[in-house]
């Protein structure tokens, strides 16, 4: 099987087996036979490293196939996905640059290359370039919206269709920009693509149609939620994101203790190792004194029980909030607190989305939508980012966060 690693947000596929016909093919293009056995030893020794995370040894094999090979795409885009994870984001794009003039047709790596230059802040080349992620097969695509122009930011004479994508948190994120568009008396469908949103989305936007399939109806204009930042605010300089979008039940506020909700874990198998922390990491937050900790980590509750009570954490569970199920009762578990500590996950954006008090925990290097050294984030201004100062080191930030709820600032 080929081995899976991450970058920026998004699983890669590694190809391992030299005697894959289509890593033969790829090779075959671009060196000479004499050449091939060679490259491709060093080229699955480093796939092999990269997929147990032993990233100096996968560094050097890539390195030594291109010495062989210099044009070889796949080692490439495989060099420059490493050397992103590793915080060297000028040579990744290199690498990708580079990988693209060999296969131009390549839309992994040109979606590779849009990630980090958006996270660097290139909003002209990256949101270009970021239209490659349609090339996901995992991504749902709606086709062809019958007889519908892809809405240019004009006024619309009819119905627009805007329809989600991706995951549940890039959902919520890209829904901050409807309360603009809804100033501007558009007529607006919003087919979500994970309907577990649908009671939430139909609370926090009443003049919206939110759907989850599409009927016959005939829309005037239609358009992704991921393109509407590109299309309103191309470089996010002029957008003022909303103090909050989505609302919930009216929670039910504890005038007792400070409660603050923490989740620390994500199941993803492609990045969920760079981006969850162990609870006995956050010790040091939960010595702090007058807090009552409320889990919000999904999951089995008996088996976060269990990692709760071996790591000695002082967390309140509720056994009647799903969010795998319910997200509706989980944002008002949510908005019923007093600030949320979270990886980068679903709950970090409905937290900042309801305007709660969100301190995020971020990998040395993030997702990009967190962009590089800001400590805020353009999406939700009651936010606040909490990075690894360096490779897989979680006690600089959470250090940082520490100091941040002792200050009180």
């Amino acid at each position: 099987m080929p081995g899976r690693f991450t970058c920026a947000g998004r699983p890669v596929r590694l190809i391992t087996a030299t005697k894959n016909p289509r890593w033969r093919r790829a090779l075959n293009s671009v060196t000479k036979p004499e050449l091939i056995e060679e490259t491709a030893r060093h080229y699955q020794l480093a796939n092999e490293a990269f997929s147990k995370d032993d990233w100096e040894i996968a560094r050097q094999h890539y390195e030594a196939a291109l010495n062989l090979v210099p044009n070889f795409a796949e080692a490439l885009h495989n060099l420059g996905d490493l050397l992103l994870l590793m915080g060297k984001i000028s040579a990744a794009m290199d690498c990708y640059e580079r990988a693209l003039a060999s296969k131009p047709q390549s839309h992994k790596t040109r979606y590779s290359l849009a990630t980090a230059q958006l996270m660097c802040g290139n909003f002209a080349e990256g949101w270009k370039n970021y239209e490659a992620r349609w090339a996901n097969k995992n991504l749902p695509h709606p086709g062809t919206v019958r007889e519908a122009a892809l809405w240019d930011g004009s006024p619309v004479q009819g119905k627009l269709l805007l329809w989600g994508e991706q995951g549940i948190g890039d959902e919520v994120m890209f829904a901050g920009f409807l309360p603009e568009i809804i100033a501007r008396g558009v007529d607006i469908v919003l087919k979500c693509a994970n309907p577990r949103l649908i009671p939430l989305f139909k609370r926090s936007f009443p003049q919206v149609e939110v759907v989850h399939e599409l009927g016959m109806e005939k829309f005037a204009a239609h358009r992704p939620m991921g393109d509407l930042p590109m299309l309103l605010h191309p470089d996010l300089s002029s957008y003022s994101a909303p103090k909050y979008y989505l609302k919930a039940v009216t929670p039910q506020k504890d005038a007792g203790k400070k409660r603050i909700g923490i989740s620390w874990h994500s199941n993803s198998t492609a990045t969920g190792r760079y981006r969850s922390i162990s609870l006995t990491q956050l010790n040091p937050l939960f010595a702090l004194s007058g807090i009552e900790w409320l889990n919000l980590q999904y999951g089995d509750v008996a088996e976060l029980e269990n990692q709760a009570a071996a790591a000695n954490a002082p967390l309140v569970f509720d056994a009647d909030v799903n969010p795998l199920a319910d997200l509706d009762h989980f944002a008002a578990q949510v908005a019923s607190l007093d600030g949320v500590i979270t990886i980068d996950n679903a709950t970090a954006h409905i937290a900042g989305a309801l305007g709660i008090p969100t301190y995020v925990l971020l990998p040395h290097t993030p997702d990009w939508r967190w962009f590089l050294n800001r400590k805020d984030t353009p999406w939700y201004p009651s936010m606040k980012l909490f990075r690894q100062s360096q490779l897989h080191d979680w006690d600089s930030a959470i250090r940082a966060l520490q100091q941040e709820m002792t200050s009180g600032d």
